[in-house]
Parts: structure tokens; C-alpha cells; sequence
């Protein structure tokens, strides 16, 4: 269904349009059955989009942003505590019939606090404990891990070695299950099923996800579950080489959704893209 520009259907804010998330939501909003108009927002200038500052302290124009909205979508903001709270209390000033989070757990509550170092998680489930507590109609859109994440941005994890053998190292170990999904594909048809918690992905183990991987590229590739330190050390950046290793700590002990499962891939038109097509549409780049 074409998106339409008639005052009389939905307007649909999109916080983050340009990112996977927001893409995700837009392409689902386009391949709706029912007609929708759409404005995107986003910090980008150089993006033919509003640009916006939303920082904590211009609540005043999340408010201008956010009227006549219908439906506000919220993916990834800089300050996810601070900023997160200032638009859920811009959505509620301005009367919005839905206000859909891109949430995650918390694995501080899942485990009983042994697992409190993975600070994004938790600033985001604190919003959505914030919003539930103001009483705006919530939907919460957990993420699952994303497919693209594993040779695109867990590169440090993967390394040629002798006789084209590769290896893939994670602080985890290779039973470790995750709710994989191709998000630019997925996530936004989970967001237009509207329901109140929403966990994102198809379980597999990370012993599966390389062993399909080498199957499609033809490519040697092993698995080894190393510690925090080898880890973190070739990363450029040591602090998100920490938040990471904290986070596979805990997808392996507590589980990415504690003992929740997944919500049923039944609420969605059509099945969630494997990680075999995924590979197969997208050929992962190696490193030499």
C-alpha cells in the first residue's frame, strides 16, 4: 500500500529513520494493507529527513516534532536514559494512541545483579519501565541480535589462521543460544504486530551460526570460547570491547531474554528470514 499523504489516515513518527531499525519500520508501514502517513526524524543533516535536536533539554521541540502523531516510533537515541524519558513525556504531552520502544532487557533482573555491566540494556529496559509508569500506550520491540552483527561489526572476533582455517572467538560458550534476526528485514513487521512486549528473533547457538556459515561459504571456520581479556584486547575501543564481552557473558548465563521466550513468529505475515538466506543474499566479507 503506497504511504499516503491524506490528513485522515495515521501519521507515524519515526525517531531514527535512517538507522535499521527505523529502515525496518518503514519498508513493513509501505507493505501494510492499511495506508499511513510517515515522518521521519533524525539528527543526520546531511539526510533529506527532519533533523532534530533531541536532546534531554528540548522537550519543547520533541513537542512540535511529535504533534498530530498518531503512532511514534523510537529506535536508537545518544543518551538512552535521559533522552528516552524526555520524549515518552513528549509523546504523553501531546496525546499520541501508541508509543512503540525499541526496548531490551535487563540482565541486572534477570540475575538477581550478578550481571550489571551491560549499561545499554539496561538504560533502555529503564525507559520502558519509565514509560509504563507514566501510562502511555506502550508496545516494547526487543531486538534480537542482529545477523549483520557477525562479520560486520564482531570483526575482531573472527581471524585467518594457518591453511584457510578461520576462527571465531567469543567470550561464550558455543551452545549459547540468541534470537537471531535480520533486522532490516524483520524487525519493523514485529513492530507493525503491535503487541505490548514484543521479543524479536529465531533461537539458534552460536556452534550453529559458524557451522552454517562455513557450510554456505565454503569457507573453514571454528568456533573457540576464549576469555574476557583475549577478547577485549584487539579491540580499538576498550570500553565497548568490555560492554560486549559483559553482554556474551550473560546472553551464555542468564539468556538474552532470561527465561522468557521469544514472542511466536504466528504474529507475523510471513516466516523470519534464516540465517542460511540471510548468508546467501548478503556474502560475508573475510579477512585476509
Amino acid at each position: 500500500m503506497a504511504i499516503s499523504k491524506e490528513a485522515s489516515t495515521p501519521l507515524v513518527v519515526v525517531v531514527g529513520i535512517t538507522g535499521k531499525q527505523g529502515g525496518s519500520v518503514v519498508q513493513a508501514l509501505k507493505a501494510s494493507d492499511q495506508e499511513y502517513r510517515i515522518c521521519g526524524l533524525t539528527r543526520n543533516v546531511t539526510k533529506p529527513m527532519v533533523n532534530i535536536s533531541l536532546t534531554a533539554d528540548n522537550e519543547e521541540g520533541a513537542h512540535g516534532a511529535f504533534q498530530g502523531a498518531d503512532i511514534i516510533f523510537v529506535s536508537y537515541i545518544k543518551h538512552e536514559l535521559s533522552e528516552g524519558k524526555m520524549l515518552v513525556d513528549a509523546a504523553k504531552f501531546v496525546g499520541v494512541k501508541l508509543f512503540i520502544w525499541s526496548g531490551l532487557e535487563s540482565f541486572k533482573e534477570f540475575s538477581d545483579g550478578r550481571y550489571p555491566g551491560v549499561t545499554f540494556f539496561e538504560s533502555k529496559a529503564a525507559v520502558s519501565a519509565y514509560a509504563r509508569r507514566v501510562g502511555i500506550p506502550l508496545a516494547v520491540v526487543v531486538a534480537g541480535f542482529y545477523m549483520p552483527n557477525i562479520f560486520d561489526r564482531l570483526e575482531f572476533g573472527l581471524k585467518r589462521g594457518p591453511d584457510e582455517v578461520y576462527s571465531f572467538s567469543l567470550p561464550a560458550a558455543q551452545g549459547t543460544l540468541v534470537p537471531f534476526i535480520d533486522v532490516e528485514a524483520d524487525y519493523g513487521r514485529y513492530g507493525l504486530a503491535l503487541g505490548a512486549y514484543v521479543r524479536t528473533g529465531r533461537s539458534i547457538s552460536f556452534e550453529d551460526i559458524i557451522s552454517q556459515a562455513a557450510e554456505v561459504t565454503g569457507k573453514k571456520i571454528v568456533y573457540n570460547q576464549i576469555n574476557r581479556e583475549a577478547y577485549i584486547e584487539p579491540a580499538a575501543n576498550k570500553e565497548i570491547g568490555n560492554l560486549l564481552t559483559n553482554m556474551f557473558e550473560a546472553f551464555e548465563h542468564v539468556g538474552c531474554y532470561g527465561t522468557e521466550k521469544q514472542t511466536s513468529e504466528d504474529i507475523l505475515d510471513r516466516a523470519l528470514k534464516s540465517w542460511v538466506a540471510f548468508l546467501k543474499e548478503n556474502p560475508p566479507k573475510f579477512p585476509a
